[in-house]
């Protein structure tokens, strides 16, 4: 058993059956005579924002694997525990798309998360649980931050000007006075499905966890797929999570958050020098779609 898992279960006073990796030395399956858990180790500032994540879904009764330990391994270094929920679908797939309860639930748990409000723009990146400290209290500020780190970043490389090309697009975003949670990760995949209850629970949130709205639709559909989400799924999950027509600048919106995510995962892979070219012809496509 990997030392680190060894030593907080003995912390924990977790007596473990057995245990699976999932990820390498950060994510793993844990039995015990009572209970499956799933252990994930992650930077510190990961774990404050996932807790963060998964608190602000109970208090507001929206399902979520149950959150039963978290905590600080060392100063980077936190975990999260929380129950292993087997036997569910947790990928969409031809019998999802063809399930018009999946698209229903899947767009009113959304709406709620949407809903709750939080107190700043952009990431939460506090080192402590159960504090949080936004990037930004402006929703233009932040924006015009993400823009010029990513001119930072993307400076002298291939993809620069489509930094230059969406910049040129921001002068049309309008300010938002209030920022509401986000799931931030939300694809065709990290939720779990269970067609007989008509339950489906969210989890591995990610990225940006204050934004507008119109965040977790962008998204969505930033990256078209077949083999994870399509042009139909976008259409459906969209009509199903908006109870009337879009105006314009909210399309605008949306699409603007799909060129700027496409720019941001870019930037990751160019920073890391694993740029992934699918990311690179998504994030073309979607800002050459602003309009």
């Amino acid at each position: 058993m990997n030392k680190q898992l060894n030593t907080l279960l003995k912390n924990l006073n977790i007596i473990p059956n057995s245990f699976q990796e999932f990820k390498p030395d950060r994510v793993y399956l844990v039995k015990t005579s009572e209970i499956s858990l799933i252990v994930k180790f992650t930077p510190l500032l990961w774990a404050v924002d996932e807790v963060f994540f998964f608190q602000n879904l109970e208090a507001h009764s929206i399902p979520h694997p149950k959150l039963l330990y978290f905590g600080k391994v060392t100063n980077e270094v936190g975990y999260v525990i929380t129950e292993y929920m087997p036997n569910a679908v947790d990928t969409l797939n031809d019998n999802l798309r063809a399930d018009p309860n999946f698209w229903r639930k899947l767009a009113f748990e959304l709406q709620k998360i949407n809903s709750i409000p939080v107190t700043g723009f952009g990431f939460n990146r506090s080192d402590t649980f159960g504090v949080q400290n936004f990037t930004s209290t402006s929703f233009l500020q932040f924006i015009s931050t993400v823009l010029l780190e990513l001119s930072d970043k993307l400076n002298n490389s291939p993809y620069s000007e489509l930094v230059t090309k969406l910049k040129n697009k921001q002068k049309n975003l309008k300010e938002r006075k209030q920022a509401y949670l986000t799931h931030g990760d939300f694809g065709g995949n990290n939720f779990l499905w269970y067609p007989d209850a008509r339950d489906i629970y969210f989890f591995d949130a990610g990225y940006l966890r204050g934004m507008p709205k119109t965040w977790d639709i962008a998204y969505f559909g930033w990256r078209i797929h077949p083999q994870r989400v399509t042009a139909e799924d976008v259409k459906t999950f969209s009509a199903c999570y908006f109870e009337h027509p879009l105006n314009d600048h909210t399309k605008f919106e949306i699409s603007f958050f799909k060129g700027l995510i496409g720019l941001m995962k870019v930037s990751d892979g160019f920073v890391s020098n694993s740029v992934d070219e699918k990311h690179v012809a998504a994030a073309r496509q979607n800002i050459s779609e602003i309009t």
